[in-house]
């Protein structure tokens, strides 16, 4: 968008339809882009050995414990600045937008000197065996190099869409993991690098896509610019930021908890290759949940404008087309992994050793663990209404419900009784009980969706 009235008519006055596709598609293409991070490494690494692939997949945890603290500040961030920019107030907007740019590059900073420091101990905590520890480790130390890089690109991109330019948001993320995937092919298969070449192709492309989006908003090419004059810190609006950013974070941070207590169970009960099976069923579901979490980051500037410009029927249409479109997609990944589970599984586990030790495990708990996938497109998508619409309590229940407070009971009482096979049962488990509550509270607002009094 070239001007913020530009803007206005687009989200105000383009029928919804249009206006989903146009945001959604590229933040979909640009979710499964960012899964080929992980997807592109386990598959080259499957290529080494099975302990390759099960020591990357160790240090997800902490990766998404900085994708917590990425979403606390880049979500609750951009929510605000689409309701401002629905409400014209631009200058607040890149206030908004100063203040969130200077926490991230502090918080980026403290986070990699922790890293540096104690990744042995971290990666014991989330639940590292002793044979996967040195190259976990090593993986590790390597990447937090890039890490304010990564951290400003991910949160500034998701500001991107919110101002209207969502297919820059998405060719910025094609940017980075060409250059990820290019480079493993080099490290991983031509070098020999191993783990250390995957994790030096990360880094190459987190810098990248954090270069490239810096650039934008700093050469005067975004609608939102960032301004020094707004770098100070204002406490009132890092609280709001915070809050609104809550819910996500909180997503992510409860994911963290949820794949380490899933590790330490794999570890009880299966050892080191459940756990590298663990790594492929981990990359697989994420590009099956990617579009959804693509089509929320497409509607939500939908929702908070004309929230806050007070366009109820428009945020009625929004809403009920994105739930439409995530089932679609849910249901067309859960054809494709249980018509092609084996070919799946082969694609990851090429080096016939691999193959012998972890396939019928990851056979296994890929079937299990997208059991319920077909009704996530209500589930997952339908919870975004309560944060597009500033109701971080809501949403932030919703999110913690289907990722922490109902998976690990699940887990852990399902391992007791049924061993590994119990660990994939608690997804589907939660799965369905998270999508009844998102239901639930969906028809409490019934009537504002409606544009009616609250009864």
């Amino acid at each position: 968008m070239n001007t913020a009235e530009d803007r206005r008519r687009m989200l105000g006055d383009m029928p919804v339809g249009q206006l989903l596709m146009r945001f959604s598609v590229p933040a979909i293409i640009g979710m499964i882009v960012s899964a080929l991070y992980n997807v592109v490494d386990r598959i080259f690494l499957g290529m080494v050995s099975g302990q390759a692939i099960g020591a990357v997949y160790i240090t997800f945890p902490i990766i998404l414990v900085i994708m917590a603290l990425s979403m606390l500040v880049g979500i609750g961030a951009t929510t605000l600045i689409s309701i401002r920019l629905g409400e014209d107030n631009h200058q607040e907007a890149e206030r908004i937008l100063g203040n969130a740019f200077i926490i991230m590059m502090v918080m980026s900073l403290v986070i990699s000197l922790v890293i540096l420091l104690f990744a042995d101990p971290l990666l014991r905590v989330f639940g590292a065996t002793p044979s996967l520890l040195p190259l976990a480790a090593l993986y590790m130390r390597i990447v937090c190099l890039a890490l304010p890089l990564q951290m400003v690109s991910f949160s500034l991109n998701s500001v991107i869409r919110a101002e209207g330019n969502p297919t820059l948001a998405m060719v910025t993320m094609m940017v980075g993991t060409l250059v990820n995937v290019v480079l493993d092919y080099l490290f991983i298969v031509q070098l020999g690098w191993g783990v250390a070449g995957a994790a030096w192709a990360t880094v190459a492309g987190m810098a990248v896509s954090g270069l490239w989006i810096l650039f934008y908003f700093l050469t005067g090419r975004s609608l939102l610019k960032l301004r020094a004059g707004y770098f100070r810190l204002d406490l009132a609006l890092v609280r709001r930021i915070m809050a609104l950013g809550i819910p996500s974070f909180g997503m992510q941070l409860a994911n963290s908890l949820v794949i380490t207590v899933i590790n330490y169970e794999l570890k009880i009960y299966g050892g080191d290759n459940a756990l590298a099976a663990m790594g492929i069923i981990h990359s697989v579901s994420t590009l099956c949940f990617f579009p959804l979490f693509g089509i929320n980051q497409g509607v939500q500037p939908i929702i908070g404008f004309n929230f806050g410009a007070r366009q109820l029927h428009r945020v009625r249409e929004a809403l009920f087309k994105a739930i439409g479109a995530g089932t679609c997609f849910a249901l067309a990944s859960f054809i494709l992994i249980m018509v092609f589970t084996d070919d799946i599984v082969r694609v990851f586990a090429s080096n016939p050793e691999t193959l012998a030790a972890i396939g019928d495990y990851t056979r296994q708990g890929l079937r299990i663990n997208i059991l319920f996938l077909p009704i996530l497109g209500l589930g997952i998508v339908g919870g975004t209404y309560f944060q597009a619409t500033g109701r971080a309590a809501i949403a932030t229940f919703l999110s913690l419900t289907r990722q922490l407070i109902i998976l690990v009971p699940c887990v852990v009482i399902f391992a007791r009784l049924w061993g590994v096979t119990g660990v994939w049962m608690g997804y589907p488990a939660s799965d369905l009980a998270s999508t009844i509550l998102v239901t639930y509270f969906l028809f409490r607002y019934r009537h504002e969706l409606r544009g009616q009094p609250r009864q």
